[in-house]
């Protein structure tokens, strides 16, 4: 369409108002030219090429290393016993054998300082006061265990696999915690031989554990159905056994196990 036929009325062809909508003659509807379509070509751009970079693998966590368990031990025998204190002749020469020691301690350091000093009076007092001490507290002992024990203590005894466990038991383990944190430190705060002396007796081996490569002498003693354990210098922990049969089974698990730790068997 030219310009001129966009200018005049479709119907009567007579010239059109620029810019009206109807023809001014006629009434006819005037139809707008279209726009002139300009034919752009768009150069199409070239296809981009996007680099994908690989995500980042994630980082790999350390292994934890599992941690082997130990194997449960077993218990090949358990008993409980009953123990006298005074007049057991186990008991009375192992509380002779503590002071004994403590004492002479005391005895060693009041004769040097008698040598060094020579002094008639420190000599005398090596040879009083050590011995004095001695049977005090050794005295004082044994009237703990009669009133404070009730002369008698509970053990419990178990044979494992791996070892053997003496343990006091009932009331006695849990007194024994508090008579030992108490007494033996207010006993020495206060110069005590009373409460040094019960002290010392209720820590006297509460719990003992020994392995089987840690025993290394057994002693029995049939006639008192009680067994001595040993480690390489000094008795460690006293069986007691309750009746014959438990002491067989003890004597044959003792023998069995303690030759493979390289110790050796006594009997008295």
């Amino acid at each position: 369409m030219t310009t001129d036929d966009a200018l005049s009325c479709p119907q009567c062809h007579l010239p059109a108002v620029p810019g009206a909508a109807f023809c001014e003659e006629c009434g006819a509807r005037l139809e707008a030219p279209p726009a002139p379509v300009e034919e752009t070509a768009e150069a199409e751009a070239p296809p981009t090429t996007e680099t994908v970079e690989p995500a980042p693998e994630p980082a790999s966590k350390p292994k934890s290393r599992k941690r082997k368990k130990k194997p449960a031990d077993v218990v090949l025998l358990a008993w409980d016993a009953t123990v006298p204190m005074v007049g057991d002749r186990f008991f009375m020469w192992d509380m002779a054998k503590l002071w004994a020691i403590s004492c002479s301690f005391l005895l060693i350091l009041s004769l040097v300082l008698a040598a060094v000093e020579q002094s008639i009076h420190m000599l005398k007092f090596s040879l009083i006061v050590p011995p004095l001490t001695f049977v005090g507290f050794y005295i004082f002992s044994l009237l703990i265990a009669l009133v404070f024990f009730l002369n008698k203590y509970y053990v419990q005894t178990v044979i494992s696999e791996r070892g053997v466990k003496f343990e006091l038991v009932r009331w006695t383990g849990k007194l024994s915690k508090a008579v030992a944190a108490g007494n033996i430190v207010i006993g020495l705060l206060k110069n005590s031989p009373t409460a040094v002396g019960a002290g010392v007796l209720a820590n006297v081996q509460r719990v003992v554990f020994m392995k089987w490569p840690e025993i290394r002498k057994v002693t029995f003693f049939p006639g008192q159905r009680v067994m001595t354990l040993s480690n390489s210098w000094r008795p460690v922990v006293r069986l007691h056994c309750p009746d014959d049969e438990i002491y067989e089974k003890v004597r044959v698990l003792l023998e069995a196990k303690v030759p493979e730790g390289g110790g050796t068997l006594s009997r008295s």
